[in-house]
Parts: structure tokens; C-alpha cells; sequence
């Protein structure tokens, strides 16, 4: 947990990842069938035996590219080593990116939650410059 006011902390929950249900290669197959024009049931129904898992294809096309869980992208920048505050801005910077991409359409709360990290980390890097400016020898 990093402080950036007196009350306002924020929680970092490290090592908390979600599991795929589908392959690497399913994974890579549902992509490959998408950008062929196959619908998402038709894909579905193609990869995983059942046009009912049209779920499960539908966050995999969401993702994009995205590796599956615990695997990392080549030449990804690697969060080791970084700050905590430092690395949840990376983080936020990735996101936003890929939603000003157009890839992926964020739901309300998303963005509310967004703009939330976003005041955060504004309100910490001010007080960061004020404690600074304060540290400075006249």
C-alpha cells in the first residue's frame, strides 16, 4: 500500500493474476479465426466444440494480442525494480493507450475508476514537486 494523502491510500494487490480456461494455442486460434471474418459463435463453436462459449471468445478477442495469463509479451518492459507508484503509472499509461486505440470499449466504472487513479497520481507527483521545493536550500 502506498500513501498519497493522509487518507487517501492506494492498494496494490501483487501476485493476483486471473487463469485463461483456454490454451495458448486456443488462444491464438480464436484470434487467427477472427481476423478470417468468423463470427464470435461461429469461432467459439469451431474452437472449443460449443457456440455457448461465445463468452470465453469474446474476452479473448477483448484482450487482443494480449498474451495469456502469466505470460509475458516479448520486449515488454518488466515492472522489477520500479517503485510502487511507478509502476501503477506504467500500468495506468498502458490502459489508457490501449482504450484511446479504440481496441477495447471501456464500461463507466472503468473510466470513473480511471479518472480516480489518474487524481491520484496528479495529487501524489504535486506533492512530490511541493515536498521538493520545500527540501531546496535557499
Amino acid at each position: 500500500m502506498v500513501a498519497i494523502g493522509r487518507d487517501e491510500p492506494i492498494v496494490v494487490h501483487v501476485g493476483y493474476q486471473t487463469t485463461s480456461k483456454a490454451t495458448a494455442a486456443e488462444h491464438t486460434e480464436v484470434l487467427r479465426l477472427r481476423e478470417a471474418g468468423l463470427s464470435i459463435r461461429a469461432i467459439a463453436a469451431e474452437v472449443f466444440g460449443d457456440a455457448r462459449y461465445r463468452g470465453r471468445v469474446e474476452r479473448i478477442v477483448a484482450r487482443g494480442d494480449a498474451p495469456p495469463a502469466g505470460a509475458v509479451a516479448p520486449g515488454e518492459l518488466s515492472l522489477d525494480g520500479l517503485a510502487t507508484i511507478e509502476a501503477i503509472r506504467i500500468l495506468f499509461e498502458r490502459r489508457l493507450a490501449k482504450l484511446v486505440s479504440g481496441e477495447v470499449a471501456p464500461s463507466m466504472t472503468e473510466l470513473q475508476k480511471l479518472l480516480d487513479v489518474q487524481r491520484r497520481l496528479d495529487a501524489y507527483a504535486q506533492y512530490e514537486r511541493l515536498r521538493n521545493r520545500t527540501r531546496e536550500p535557499d
